[in-house]
């Protein structure tokens, strides 16, 4: 009844609305606040990586799937090292 395109659209709302609340939460409640954000933007991320692997395997062909679901992982491991590198020089 409920595709993963739904459950994909729930997590982006979450992620979104904790991400835009966050300073304000800040603002009022100090690092309780932070946390309380990122903790529920963690629980909205849940949902997201088995929803795009659900869409990835009904759009793409099956010989390709492994393929790019390890282009989709490669790009999170190097958004992740790109962040680092930026923080840190």
């Amino acid at each position: 009844k409920y595709g993963p395109k739904y459950f994909l659209l729930v997590a982006f709302l979450i992620n979104t609305i904790a991400c835009a609340f966050t300073p304000l939460a800040a603002e009022h409640l100090g690092s309780t606040g932070v946390i309380f954000c990122r903790l529920i933007q963690g629980l909205g991320q849940g949902f997201l990586y088995p929803s795009v692997h659900c869409m990835l395997g009904r759009w793409i062909p099956t010989e390709e799937i492994a393929t790019m679901g390890n282009i989709i992982s490669a790009g999170n491991i190097y958004a992740f090292t790109r962040l680092i590198t930026l923080i840190y020089n």
